[in-house]
């Protein structure tokens, strides 16, 4: 009977967590999908190609590299796959199977 008790009880806990793993998962999709969400990713990405612009520019004119140039670069590329990240664990497979592929594949590259 103990045992039966605590198979019950294992079964719950794991089905209470299966029910929060698609919250989270409901959320994320909510949020990959929300037109907020890819105006900041493309604010971002543009606030990146001036970043680099920038760069190019300094480096052109002073021939010295533009001061914070890691640590800025840094935190796009952590904010990138951050992003990414995101995207492919609220889409799954579809990311590979959606009408979007060649954008996903050029945005993992």
């Amino acid at each position: 009977i103990r045992q039966q008790d605590s198979r019950r009880k294992s079964r719950a806990k794991t089905r209470i967590m299966d029910r929060e793993g698609d919250q989270v998962h409901g959320i994320a999709a909510k949020l990959v999908h929300n037109r907020y969400w890819e105006a900041l990713c493309l604010s971002l990405l543009w606030m990146n190609a001036i970043w680099i612009g920038c760069q190019v520019e300094h480096h052109a004119t002073l021939d010295t590299e533009i001061p914070l140039k890691f640590e800025i670069d840094l935190m796009f590329g952590i904010v990138f796959l951050l992003e990414l990240l995101l995207r492919v664990y609220a889409e799954g497979r579809q990311l590979c199977t959606s009408d979007d592929v060649s954008w996903n594949v050029f945005d993992i590259i």
